[in-house]
């Protein structure tokens, strides 16, 4: 039997053969780039992510660490205070705030406690911030006619003082008295608790709250003394604001008394 041939025409391919985008699975649909680049994403840059930049992470700078500064390291000292966030750094956008700073009456916390401005201006009397933090105010007739100045930084602020008062007329005509005036700075309404432990003990009790005048008023007290009964003691005070507060500007304390 005579073999016969049947001649098939061949069909022209036209373009490139590139062996990196033949699909390794006949089951699926060739994945062919369509960028000019020399990489295996779908972008124009030679990295393999898919962002637009040149890095080799995901995120949009052009370095290669993750955060969005442009250095390599994930936690620079960008303000350049030899702090950085990852030390304790509360901003690193500012070189005045780092753990340990001065505090400055700028309404930032500078030494990063979650506390604003507090000890901004040199207030010889801080930390009494608590009954247990009294400053020692010394004897009542030693400090007669004497002007306290302080500051309150921030509405959180308190301020605790203590002194001692004698009492050397118990019975008759009593001559002890105390007399106070608080002078706030303006736009502040301040107030002061005050408290009395009866002599020979610490154990101090409640006595009246003092805040009568309101923002940036001056605030008085007086005590006359009972008669045929010792006033002898300590009294504490706690000065605070109700609202407002200028760590730029001291309040005034001044106090007059005896016995």
């Amino acid at each position: 039997m005579k073999s016969q041939w049947l001649m098939v025409g061949l069909v022209p391919v036209f373009g490139c053969f590139d062996p990196n985008n033949r699909d390794v699975d006949d089951d699926q649909p060739l994945n062919i780039e369509t960028d000019t680049d020399t990489d295996t994403d779908s972008d124009t840059d030679t990295d393999t992510d898919t962002d637009t930049d040149t890095d080799t992470d995901t995120d949009t700078d052009t370095d290669t660490d993750t955060d969005t500064d442009t250095d390599t390291d994930t936690d620079s000292d960008r303000d350049g205070d030899g702090w950085t966030e990852a030390d304790g750094d509360c901003d690193d956008n500012n070189d005045d705030v780092y753990p340990g700073a001065p505090e400055l009456c700028d309404g930032e916390d500078n030494d990063c406690d979650d506390s604003v401005d507090e000890g901004a201006d040199p207030d010889d009397f801080e930390p009494n911030n608590g009954s247990n933090q009294a400053v020692d105010l010394g004897n009542l007739n030693s400090i007669n006619g004497s002007t306290t100045e302080a500051w309150l930084f921030g509405d959180d602020d308190e301020d605790w003082y203590y002194f001692y008062a004698i009492d050397e007329t118990d019975w008759g005509f009593d001559s002890f008295f105390i007399d106070m005036t608080l002078s706030p700075p303006g736009g502040v309404d301040i107030a002061i608790d005050i408290y009395h432990a009866q002599e020979g003990t610490t154990d101090f009790e409640f006595w009246e709250t003092v805040d009568e005048r309101g923002s940036g008023g001056s605030e008085t007290y007086y005590y006359g003394g009972w008669t045929a009964f010792s006033d002898e003691g300590y009294y504490m005070f706690n000065v605070y604001s109700n609202s407002g507060s200028d760590c730029s500007e001291s309040y005034l304390w001044s106090i007059e008394g005896g016995g």
